[in-house]
């Protein structure tokens, strides 16, 4: 027992400070350390360590250097206002914010905040993160992952936590067309519990921590975005059984019939909540098999597509069923975007996977809609649903290609690291007649090679068995393990064969790019009673022909180049803008300017769909727009000095709007006193390096042209070279030659002209 002295109020507090203390060594948990070091300079530490290149040390590689840890039946949860660290930032605290009840912690996008936690027993430990989605610049949060002051594998750095985003109206707008509108995507932020898996998807399982017994730190190092953190949670995910242990335990349980029980509906567009703007609602003309359906009208009938392809990426729904029972699930899906290749996603409901294959539901390629039944049209999946209102998700994963994508990086890795060393020897474009002695300089290579070439052979194999057939894009992987047993056969002969290395890796590396993007559009998805049949889509072969007859018909009647509502221009005042971009930028210009410009000025605008070269021809015959946006910069200069475009700095309010923009992007606009166009983009020239082939040949990353010029050297030792871009594409016409002179010539202190912009300074 231990007694508390009366006295005054300082050592009333040390005594029960001295109390906790010896209580808590009295159950055999050690006091907590406090850290002493400073926050800031910790800070600093962790972002260089984060900062610095080292042989990367993936996830798998610490599962398997863990394989035998065990992973503990226990949770320890850890309040966020019991950090022990803070550097680089201040953190703020907040009671009951947003309806969450007790103190949560505000921290910033920037800096470190830790934590200390005890483990009773050390092994393997999922986390999830409590936390609040503050508004920021509208990104995801990224954050990495520092577990006692050190980061444990590469996917640690950085992990994400995606924001809620829904539609600004619950119904579709028109416009006088009788077209209709996309909804505006704004962020509803909502408190969320979300367990940490690595950001690009590699992994179809959420990441683990090593915890050693006793006490751990762990610090959260703020790479993107505030964000505001209620706890953290270390536990063990929940184990998701097989359907063949799931439906023993239906035994029993009702089941409901198509005649006791309508079957629900769920249409695509009326998602609740996504994790990206991007995932708004879409119209799909292209033939009967969606609802609503019109070949002649834009109705936003479906949802996801191209734009719904990353991992990691979903979409929420709600329905309600009338009555306990167990259902099963159909989906009106699309999947035509990858031949011969699967597009998976994870279905949860009411935030649990409800069994393992539901993890990574497969969609295989088709040319239009098809109703696909989960688990199949004989035998479909029932799905215990009790009375009430519940939550389906569907989420982007990499499925089965998640293995083979790891697998896939590393040889890539390896293939890079085996050209590198080639090129040292013999140079990027080596003579094909010349004995470079490859085997004797580099004995290693024939024996890598074939290594990496049974393990395409291998991949290729795999993938061919999970897709029932060979991939168009899958033919990459076959073509690069022949090439490399045709090396590995003749290794003198690699400089005939190196530009062939070169490309086929290069095309392994977007073969990576293709699998990430996971493409899936959704029309509807169907709960249904256990007898009910597979709804019919209404996908017909002669209804589609009908669509193709109707879509001409209308081609002749319908002015596909205008965009939004047509203004009538005897109501009010009128411009009409010409648009050179594609018809998706046109229809989100067109929202805005219907949602929020009109309204405001009373001036309408008529949006059209122009080629860019129609531009010169119209203005020349007096047919020309009022504005015309996004073309070439080089344009409203020859337009301007030709009397073709009127001067805007004499409007009352160019000061303030030109305010809006760095003054160095008004130059290209810019002659005379006269400016002829505002900028739309800001572009500037960007420096990429390969810190490991830096760190491979001792060079640290420049930051001085001297320096660039000391390291050329160093890399021509190795046949390497520093670029520097002096042509550009003949699609788009950016002046390399004078952008890169101009680096150098800011750099000194120079400019292209004079002060008032009239004449050229290069004298």
């Amino acid at each position: 027992m231990v007694r508390i002295l009366r006295g005054n109020t300082a050592k009333r507090w040390f005594a029960y400070l001295l109390a906790v203390i010896m209580t808590v060594s009295a159950i055999g948990i050690p006091a907590k350390a406090v850290y002493a070091n400073d926050g800031d300079a910790l800070w600093e530490e962790y972002s260089r360590s984060l900062a610095a290149f080292g042989v990367r040390y993936h996830f798998s590689q610490f599962l398997s250097d863990h394989a035998h840890s065990p992973r503990p039946d226990a949770e320890y949860v850890i309040e966020a206002t019991d950090y022990v660290t803070v550097g680089g930032m201040e953190v703020r605290y907040y009671e009951n914010f947003e309806g969450m009840p007790g103190t949560s912690v505000w921290t910033d996008e920037e800096g470190l905040i830790e934590w200390q936690v005890y483990a009773a027993q050390g092994g393997l430990y999922n986390m999830s993160v409590t936390y609040f989605p503050v508004q920021g610049r509208n990104s995801d949060i990224q954050r990495a992952i520092m577990i006692n002051g050190e980061k444990p594998f590469f996917e640690a750095n950085p992990v994400e936590f995606r924001r809620i985003w829904v539609n600004a109206r619950d119904y579709a707008l028109r416009d006088n067309q009788g077209n209709d509108l996309r909804p505006t995507q704004i962020e509803r932020p909502a408190w969320i519990e979300s367990i940490v898996h690595d950001n690009m998807g590699t992994y179809n399982e959420p990441l683990s921590f090593y915890l050693q017994a006793g006490w751990n730190t762990i610090g959260f190092v703020s790479q993107r975005e505030p964000m505001m953190i209620r706890q953290i949670r270390l536990h063990q995910a929940p184990e998701v059984l097989p359907y063949s242990v799931v439906s023993r335990g239906h035994a029993g349980r009702p089941t409901p019939s198509v005649a006791q029980v309508t079957p629900i509906r769920i249409e695509g567009q009326d998602a609740v909540r996504k994790s990206s703007p991007m995932l708004a609602p879409r119209a799909d003309m292209s033939g009967p098999g969606v609802q609503p359906y019109s070949a002649r009208y834009i109705r936003l009938n479906t949802i996801g597509g191209d734009t719904w392809s990353e991992p990691g990426s979903w979409i929420e729904w709600e329905f309600t069923v009338p009555t306990d029972g167990l259902y099963s699930i159909a989906i009106n899906a699309l999947q035509n975007f990858n031949r011969g290749a699967l597009s998976f996603r994870r279905i949860s409901i009411n935030g649990e996977v409800p069994f393992q294959e539901m993890n990574a539901v497969p969609f295989g390629f088709r040319a239009g809609w098809r109703m696909e039944r989960l688990g199949g049209t004989e035998t479909p999946y029932l799905f215990w649903l009790p009375a009430g209102t519940h939550t389906i998700r569907m989420e982007a994963v990499l499925g089965g290609y998640a293995s083979h994508v790891r697998e896939i990086e590393d040889i890539i890795h390896n293939l890079n690291n085996l050209y590198r060393q080639i090129v040292m020897i013999t140079g990027v474009d080596p003579d094909i007649f010349r004995d470079y002695e490859i085997n004797r300089r580099l004995p290693h290579l024939r024996g890598a090679l074939q290594y990496e070439q049974q393990r395409l052979e291998r991949i290729f194999n795999e993938l061919e068995i999970m897709t029932a057939g060979r991939g168009e894009r899958d033919a990459v992987i076959r073509t690069l393990a022949r090439l490399l047993d045709r090396i590995a056969a003749d290794i003198e002969n690699i400089p005939r064969r190196l530009r062939e290395f070169r490309e086929n890796t290069g095309a392994l590396g977007t073969w990576l790019m293709l699998v990430r993007a996971q493409e899936l559009g959704v029309e509807s998805i169907h709960i249904l009673p256990h007898d009910a049949p597979t709804p019919d889509n209404g996908r017909r072969w002669w209804r589609q022909l009908w669509h193709e007859i109707l879509t001409l018909i209308f081609s002749f009647i319908i002015d596909y180049n205008a965009i939004g509502n047509l203004i009538d221009t005897a109501d009010m005042r009128h411009v009409e803008v010409w648009i050179a971009t594609g018809r998706d930028q046109a229809n989100v210009i067109k929202s805005m300017i219907d949602q929020r410009f009109t309204p405001q000025t009373d001036i309408g605008v008529t949006l059209r769909l122009v080629d860019v070269n129609t531009i010169l021809p119209a203005t020349v015959a007096g047919r020309g727009p009022d504005v015309t946006l996004s073309i070439f910069n080089s344009l409203p200069m020859d337009y301007g000095m030709r009397g073709a475009v009127r001067d805007i700095s004499g409007f009352p309010d160019f000061p303030q709007v030109a305010a809006r923009f760095p003054e160095a992007a008004m130059v290209p606009y810019t002659f005379g006193g006269r400016v002829f166009a505002l900028p739309e983009t800001l572009t500037f020239p960007m420096l990429f390096y390969r810190r490991d082939i830096l760190n491979e040949i001792g060079i640290e990353p420049p930051d001085t042209w001297n320096e660039v010029r000391s390291a050329i050297a160093t890399l021509s030792m190795h046949h390497m070279e520093f670029g520097i871009p002096l042509g550009g594409s003949a699609t788009a016409p950016t002046d390399f030659p004078h952008q890169t002179f101009g680096i150098f010539l800011y750099q000194q202190g120079g400019n292209f002209y004079d002060e008032d912009g009239s004449r050229s300074a290069l004298d």
